[in-house]
């Protein structure tokens, strides 16, 4: 990995195309934008990466089916994330804080632009999403079932969320 300290825009940056790389295993600390992605940047993977006391942790703009593993993105000034006008990105196992305003916020035009978390916390409270975007979080379930005599075997579990009628088999 490398660390980057004190840079003054952008520590990670893809853009102009790039098609299928790899950020692994760096600290970047300062700057505008932490990993900052766009112009049809597409199909990028981010793993394992630290961003601290930047702007903002993540900006993606116009780039479609990044996915981030195992990120930190701490301390942002104004945005933990920023999307706009990009579709199919997913942040899995991730942290976001921000300081500012937003841990997330994502914007797009008139076609539909899908943002996945997927066990990654953030503040709820601290979410904006605009025009034809959408955000859907997600977390692991693990279920057990047990009884006085230990772990049931081929047992049915049905559970419901608080706000869909319809059940959920697992």
């Amino acid at each position: 990995g490398n660390n980057f300290y004190d840079i003054t825009f952008y520590p990670i940056y893809v853009q102009g195309n790039s098609i299928n790389n790899t950020a692994f295993n760096n600290s970047a600390d300062g700057g505008e934008d932490g990993i900052r992605i766009e112009q049809n940047s597409n199909n990028n993977n981010f793993i394992s990466n630290f961003v601290n006391n930047s702007q903002r942790g993540v900006y993606m703009d116009l780039s479609n089916n990044n996915i981030f593993i195992g990120n930190s993105f701490e301390n942002s000034a104004n945005r933990g994330i920023e999307i706009s006008s990009s579709s199919n990105n997913k942040f899995i196992d991730s942290m976001i804080v921000s300081l500012g305003e937003y841990d997330i916020r994502s914007s797009g035009s008139s076609i539909t632009h899908n943002t996945l978390l997927l066990n990654s916390s953030f503040n709820k409270s601290k979410v904006a999403v605009y025009g034809a975007s959408s955000l859907t979080v997600q977390w692991y379930l693990d279920v057990n079932v047990a009884d006085a005599n230990g772990a049931l075997q081929g047992v049915n579990v049905t559970a419901w969320n608080k706000t869909l009628l319809e059940p959920r088999a697992f």
